[in-house]
């Protein structure tokens, strides 16, 4: 067992005493958890039965509003019918867990946090797909502030065509270290629907067609 710190027990008349980190009250070790020492749960039996008293009762997981079933959101705490929840099968039994409105906002929030993940992650499934290689890292993931082809900003979680991209400089090889750049969405999309020889005319033209 660990040596107690001064602060939270002392000895008066050769009796140790406990200090409750809730009502701040040096008490004996009777008035703790049989286990209190081990778990460093410094709580004594009566601050802990005041909590679980006031502590809100749990909602239930299913109810049945007008012969609808509706489901509990483990998020916004609110019911929802079975359209709008999605089911997790993750575990042994199947059971719906979330809202979709919660759902895409974690998503969303996932991804704002973890954009060059993301990226890897879609550049890894779209090789094992299309068959090609793949070396890339975490770190080979660079996302510029704006896209080197459309000098157009690029913005996480804002208009698609804006959003970043994995784009592979050379199609005719995988997605290898050295191969790609990050670009916008818009620039991607184009470079992938159209090859060297109608970029190079679109881009001869398209001041002419303009004017």
């Amino acid at each position: 067992m660990k040596r107690l710190k001064q602060e939270i027990c002392k000895v008066e008349n050769g009796i140790t005493l406990y200090k409750c980190i809730k009502c701040n009250n040096y008490l004996e070790e009777t008035k703790f958890m049989n286990t209190f020492k081990e778990k460093g749960s410094y709580k004594c039996k009566e601050c802990r039965n005041s909590e679980s008293r006031i502590r809100e009762k749990p909602k239930a997981m299913l109810i049945i509003d007008n012969n609808i079933k509706k489901y509990l959101c483990c998020r916004c705490k609110t019911y929802h019918s079975k359209d709008n929840m999605y089911l997790c099968d993750s575990g042994i039994k199947k059971r719906w867990v979330s809202c979709k409105t919660c759902a895409k906002w974690r998503a969303k929030e996932y991804l704002n946090n973890n954009t060059e993940k993301h990226l890897l992650s879609n550049a890894k499934k779209r090789a094992k797909k299309l068959n090609l290689k793949f070396n890339l890292e975490l770190s080979d993931i660079i996302i510029p502030k704006k896209c080197p082809l459309l000098n157009i900003p690029i913005k996480i979680g804002g208009i698609k065509n804006n959003c970043p991209s994995v784009d592979r400089i050379n199609n005719s090889k995988g997605y290898i270290k050295g191969n790609i750049r990050v670009t916008s969405f818009l620039a991607n999309s184009v470079k992938r629907d159209l090859n060297k020889k109608l970029l190079i005319n679109f881009s001869k033209n398209i001041i002419d067609y303009m004017t």
